[in-house]
């Protein structure tokens, strides 16, 4: 919703600058919360697969609270591993997902290359 470029293009009078101000908290409050709800949606079933799988390497321990033979209850886990059953499958898909990014156009076969300018500094150039 907005960039941060050479200031060739800014808005000039005090009602370009307001309409600008409001885009941008536009963009950034339903823009991009309708985004991150998209991606939620999308995740969701990874989410939920990892969970399972720690679920199944690490099961809760069932109690016989009045000895009939049959589990009551399943007792909570050490507070680390109860937390990490609900934070990890999270923190896995979102660092594939900002490593994903961070890769480029390599993930997806673009290929990224680097030139220098006159000035020694490196910019990315991407095959097309």
């Amino acid at each position: 919703m907005s960039t941060v470029g050479y200031g060739d293009l800014t808005p000039s009078s005090l009602l370009s600058q307001v309409f600008t101000l409001f885009y941008i908290f536009f963009g950034i409050l339903f823009v991009f919360t309708g985004l991150a709800a998209l991606m939620s949606t999308a995740f969701a079933p990874i989410v939920a697969a990892l969970r399972s799988v720690l679920e199944l390497a690490f099961p809760g321990q069932k109690v016989d609270l009045d000895a009939d033979g049959t589990p009551d209850v399943e007792a909570p886990p050490a507070a680390w591993l109860h937390y990490a059953k609900g934070l990890l499958p999270e923190m896995v898909v979102v660092v594939a997902v900002q490593v994903g990014a961070a890769q480029g156009g390599r993930v997806w076969g673009r290929g990224e290359r680097w030139r220098e300018d006159p000035l020694g500094r490196r910019a990315p150039v991407y095959n097309r």
